[in-house]
């Protein structure tokens, strides 16, 4: 197309934003040589299945101030869900926007070695299914059982010991995880969408504790010095952003145990089965129902509940769709229709509006910028508007959450308008 300014697309949940997060959208306009960077962003929850730390008023400010062009809102049931439809709802959606590149982090993987894993997990061999199948039955949780079937599939593809350990080494970090992720989506749904993957730099995706000597700490770390009434994660945010957090009250995970525990209780009462929402076995049913007022924080509260062979994130997003009523059903019919069937725009900079415009021609989905209008834009799309209003009641209980914890009011979600600097 004739005078298109040159975009690259970044998925992430700036829970909180951070030296990283400035660098990578540096260094992924330099590497794309892009005059823009849209960044679609997690909304009020997390794929930890946690609430994010700030709102996403605040959070989408801090994007823009760090160097983001645009914001838009990844929506609650794609937000705190795995890290395969967490990527695979970002690809569609970039598609469907138009922009050709995506970038991620990783901890030192190249976007070839992801594109090598991405490709044997769409095809799941024989050799594949049979030792995932019999890992998952020894007890493995699957992360584990994925990666031996991996390993698995490798050796047999004649793959030698020193590349074996390489991939296995790739497949320790959540980081490399999610950017296979993408690399699957981008098989799955035949995107033409260009990777470019930015090492990580500094401390590692679960370092809680911050570093003494270099400038990046993982956003783990970040939030626990928050949570602590610490300011020496001063350092590692971006000058531009620091008075923001430091002004903004943060939100605490912990905050949703009792939440959970009516919800839980009144859905007993109603006798409607724990096991009709997303991610949630019959065994995790049972194990919820048993043990759910055991722990005095939501650690704790999580540690008591999880099998064995469940991972500490799987629990606590299987517990926030609870929460949040999100079913198997609904992820069902969401997946089974145009799986990004809008885009909605929570946030863009004054000097970008060229990018706004481009956006707009090239999209093949409808752009909402004002919540108002959202039920005649969609009114064609059920599926898509039921999708945007789970985002809206997600938004409702994150200000009622809020209100818990300060006793102050966040703006409703209707009245606030888009952040423009």
């Amino acid at each position: 197309m004739e005078n298109q300014k040159k975009v690259i697309g970044i998925i992430a949940e700036y829970n909180p934003f951070h030296n990283g997060h400035a660098y990578q959208i540096q260094r992924a306009k330099e590497m794309a040589d892009a005059d823009f960077v849209v960044v679609l962003m997690s909304g009020h929850f997390t794929q930890r299945g946690e609430p994010a730390i700030f709102n996403s008023h605040t959070r989408t400010k801090m994007a823009l101030l760090g160097g983001a062009d645009a914001v838009f809102e990844m929506p609650a049931p794609f937000s705190c869900a795995s890290a395969e439809d967490f990527a695979s709802y970002g690809i569609n959606l970039f598609g469907s926007l138009g922009i050709p590149y995506i970038s991620f982090g990783t901890e030192g993987a190249s976007a070839k070695e992801l594109l090598y894993l991405a490709s044997l997990l769409k095809n799941e061999s024989p050799t594949y299914q049979l030792h995932l199948k019999e890992l998952l039955l020894l007890g493995s949780s699957f992360p584990q059982a994925r990666e031996g079937a991996l390993l698995a599939q490798m050796k047999e593809d004649g793959l030698s010991s020193d590349e074996r350990f390489r991939y296995k080494e790739i497949l320790q970090s959540p980081n490399n995880i999610l950017g296979i992720e993408y690399m699957k989506a981008k098989l799955n749904y035949r995107s033409p969408i260009l990777p470019i993957a930015i090492p990580r730099m500094g401390s590692s995706y679960h370092d809680t504790s911050l570093p003494k000597f270099q400038d990046f700490a993982s956003a783990s770390a970040i939030r626990n010095s928050i949570f602590q009434h610490h300011n020496d994660y001063s350092p590692f945010v971006p000058h531009s952003v620091l008075s923001l957090l430091k002004e903004a009250k943060p939100l605490p995970r912990d905050i949703l145990c009792d939440p959970i525990f009516y919800r839980i209780l009144m859905l007993q009462y109603d006798d409607t089965p724990l096991s009709h929402f997303f991610d949630v076995s019959h065994e995790l049913s049972r194990r919820i129902i048993n043990y759910i007022r055991q722990g005095s924080n939501y650690e704790e509260f999580i540690t008591n509940i999880k099998p064995k062979q469940y991972t500490f994130s799987r629990v606590s997003r299987a517990l926030l769709h609870i929460f949040l009523g999100i079913t198997k059903k609904d992820m069902l019919e969401y997946k089974e229709g145009k799986l990004a069937p809008y885009a909605r725009l929570i946030g863009f900079k004054k000097e970008s509006s060229d990018l706004l415009t481009q956006l707009k021609k090239n999209s093949s989905i409808p752009i909402i910028s004002k919540l108002a209008d959202a039920n005649h834009i969609l009114s064609t799309s059920p599926t898509a508007l039921k999708l945007l209003f789970c985002e809206v009641h997600a938004a409702h209980l994150y200000r009622a959450l809020y209100y818990s914890c300060y006793s102050e009011e966040l703006p409703n979600i209707y009245q606030q308008p888009l952040v423009i600097i």
